[in-house]
């Protein structure tokens, strides 16, 4: 199952609290998260709700950043090499801006 988290954090608790019966009734026993913020944000609110990580359920972020390994448990996560992202992104936006083709 995929979600498309809300943009505030008001709205993405209220989502979490929503969700949470279809979490437990589907069995997920791993969350990917489109970055350690988000991934550490629903580990906090599953925890509240006496749920374990990694034990009942794993949650794995994406960034690498410091937080993740600071998180109790510590958060498994993904590495991304921001400086490469971006100097990705430059070359294709020139290309672009030359009416090239993209080549990633």
């Amino acid at each position: 199952m995929i979600w498309e988290i809300p943009k505030t954090e008001k709205e993405r608790t209220r989502f979490y609290q929503d969700k949470l019966p279809e979490l437990l009734e589907s069995r997920v026993t791993a969350v990917f998260a489109v970055s350690d913020f988000y991934a550490l944000e629903f580990m906090r609110f599953i925890q509240g709700k006496n749920i374990k990580t990694p034990k009942d359920i794993q949650i794995i972020g994406f960034d690498d950043n410091m937080a993740s390994r600071e998180s109790h448990p510590s958060l498994t996560t993904i590495h991304q090499e921001a400086s490469l992202r971006a100097e990705t992104a430059i070359k294709c936006l020139e290309a672009m801006r030359d009416g090239a083709e993209c080549e990633t």
